[in-house]
């Protein structure tokens, strides 16, 4: 079955084959939350994803945080490669500190 959306593309919104995917404006929300938590010192310095999950469980799904910070990452990540602000530096695998 394949959905037609109702109208043209929202901003910030790809259509991919199967499923709309908010890109941009969802993840750096999502991003900006991670920041603000290690900056006040309720993440730890690394942190992981086990880490974020703890206070975002009920709204994000591991995939989506793990995405979120790969995305965001300085020098690799998609969104950073995209023009957008580095949120992240990977300082080992699957750990984190905030920039």
């Amino acid at each position: 079955m394949i959905v037609e959306p109702a109208g043209p593309p929202l901003p910030n919104v790809s259509i991919g084959k199967d499923s709309f995917i908010v890109s941009g404006q969802a993840e750096t929300s999502l991003a900006d939350k991670i920041v603000a938590l290690h900056k006040t010192g309720k993440l730890p310095t690394p942190f992981s994803v086990q880490d974020v999950r703890k206070y975002f469980q009920k709204e994000y799904s591991d995939t989506h945080i793990r995405t979120v910070l790969g995305n965001y990452c300085e020098e690799t990540g998609y969104e950073v490669k995209q023009g957008r602000e580095a949120r992240f530096r990977r300082v080992s695998p699957g750990k984190y500190v905030s920039i």
